[in-house]
């Protein structure tokens, strides 16, 4: 397992030219006429499920042949690399077979697992298979957390995430059709056995207000945009309980339609960061963004967003003077870590990794295209050579913004530089609020050697590292997708121990 930088891969380290912050919007947003024609749109469950169906049919058909071609494969050829086992060589290929019979529709949202009627818990979604569509009895997504609670490990409250307000919404999210609306966000709060949570609200997480100095998680899930439950996993509860941390976990919108493409999600997660530095009143510094393959490239877009509202808020600000933008009421900080497992951070698709690893990991180049079409339909093809869409065409200059403020009037730090006012935090007799100076973003980033975005991964972790981000990249050599998600594999065990290291636990 080694930590920071893998061999360097045959690849261009030269970043992206296209502006950078602010970036010209307007000038890459389409106009709602001329929405992206091509963009896949879900279909229904019924007609999804007919789809699944033939194509499952279609996969048993080709088993009897595939499965012994494999088996002969694996013996008469040298393994690439020694964890590469006969039974890895078969569940990933068979899996890649599986989606990529399907891969050409994107999946409709399985019923229940949005829940936009009933936010109560228990949320337990029933689906027939994990790519949404049929319903063939109760999927796992949610079991293991009811079971938890039954055991009095966690307690778990459903709760309404309120839209985020229009000022907040600006330059790259500010797209006619797609507007900020409530969502369901999910807490998850580790308990001591036979504890009860504690509180003064009777119990009830999603409204008491942070300790000083409690730490807060926000986890954002993955699944490319088009897939994904905040329970499909228990990489949340588990993280929680590792760190005996309140994690929020926020069901985002899917990219499945003009009303939900981007910028949606991001202003779901906004939301839901609002939610914990605004209303629940924990310090930026203290909130956690974990998060793992579509949902951290989420979590990066997020604290991009977060620091081009900085700057287009301040009253000071270039981009605000002879603007027409109001000034908002709070400046909104970074948080204090980003956490983040195998990050989707190249939405061209465009490195070595994609080729050269296609045998071994369990993603689909091809559904990750449909996935790309899908969620930026309202923009332009060119800006998803971005630093919003593609994170790790960055230039260094755009990640400076991460770095600790070094005192008053200093331009560096976290964008703007200097003290920031703490969201939540009221005046006092001198008409101003309480300040707390930026200490700086830590990043945590872990990957596989072996998955299909480990090139944009390595250049996402050079370029932060070049701007002096204080970020620890750990390469699990022979590791797929997302590895570290797995509690109970070596690279699992590493990743909690780094994660504990960072937070100082």
């Amino acid at each position: 397992m080694s930590d920071w930088i893998a061999p360097a891969p045959a690849f261009s380290s030269k970043p992206s030219r296209l502006p950078r912050a602010p970036l010209e919007w307007p000038c890459l947003v389409r106009d709602r006429r001329h929405r992206d024609p091509a963009a896949p749109n879900a279909p229904s469950r019924l007609s999804y499920a007919l789809i699944t169906y033939l194509a499952y049919t279609v996969y048993l058909l080709i088993l009897p042949i595939y499965v012994p071609y494999l088996v002969f494969q694996h013996y008469s050829t040298p393994r690439p690399f020694d964890s590469w086992t006969l039974s890895k060589r078969l569940n990933t290929r068979l899996g890649k077979l599986q989606v990529w019979l399907v891969a050409w529709w994107i999946p409709p949202t399985p019923k229940g697992w949005d829940a936009d009627d009933d936010w109560s818990w228990p949320l337990l979604p029933t689906s027939g298979s994990a790519g949404g569509g049929g319903a063939a009895g109760p999927l796992a997504v949610g079991q293991g957390y009811l079971d938890a609670h039954t055991r009095g490990l966690i307690d778990i409250e459903v709760v309404k995430l309120r839209a985020v307000d229009r000022e907040y919404i600006r330059g790259f999210a500010d797209v006619e059709g797609v507007s900020a609306e409530d969502r369901p966000g999910i807490w998850i709060t580790p308990k001591a056995k036979g504890s009860a949570v504690d509180g003064s609200e009777g119990g009830r997480t999603g409204v008491r207000k942070a300790k000083k100095g409690e730490k807060v998680i926000l986890h954002i899930h993955g699944g490319g945009y088009i897939r994904g439950h905040p329970l499909w996993t228990p990489f949340p509860m588990d993280m929680a309980i590792l760190t005996q941390c309140r994690c929020l976990t926020v069901n985002y919108r899917k990219t499945l339609s003009h009303a939900t493409a981007f910028p949606a999600p991001l202003l779901d997660v906004l939301a839901a960061y609002m939610h914990l530095t605004q209303t629940l009143e924990f310090a930026p510094s203290d909130v956690i963004i974990l998060a793992e393959s579509a949902g951290a490239h989420l979590a990066l877009m997020l604290s991009q967003y977060l620091n081009d509202l900085a700057a287009s808020g301040s009253s000071g600000s270039q981009e605000q003077k002879g603007s027409d933008a109001p000034q908002l009421p709070l400046l909104p900080r970074q948080p204090g870590c980003i956490i983040l497992s195998s990050p989707w951070a190249d939405f061209t698709l465009s490195y070595p990794s994609y080729e050269s690893n296609a045998a071994y990991d369990q993603l689909v180049p091809i559904r990750l295209r449909r996935a790309v079409r899908s969620a930026t339909r309202h923009y332009k093809p060119e800006a998803r050579e971005t630093r919003y869409f593609s994170p790790c065409k960055a230039e260094p200059e755009d990640w400076t913004y991460l770095l600790a403020s070094k005192g008053k009037g200093d331009e560096g730090g976290q964008g703007q530089g200097g003290p920031r006012t703490i969201p939540g935090a009221t005046a006092g007799a001198s008409g101003s609020a309480e300040v707390e100076r930026d200490s700086g973003t830590k990043v945590y980033v872990h990957y596989g050697g072996n998955e299909l975005f480990r090139d944009e991964i390595v250049q996402l972790g050079r370029t932060m590292r070049e701007a002096g981000v204080n970020i620890r990249l750990r390469e699990d050599p022979e590791g797929l997708h997302t590895s570290g998600m797995i509690g109970s594999s070596e690279a699992g065990r590493i990743f909690r121990k780094d994660v504990l290291e960072m937070l100082e636990m």
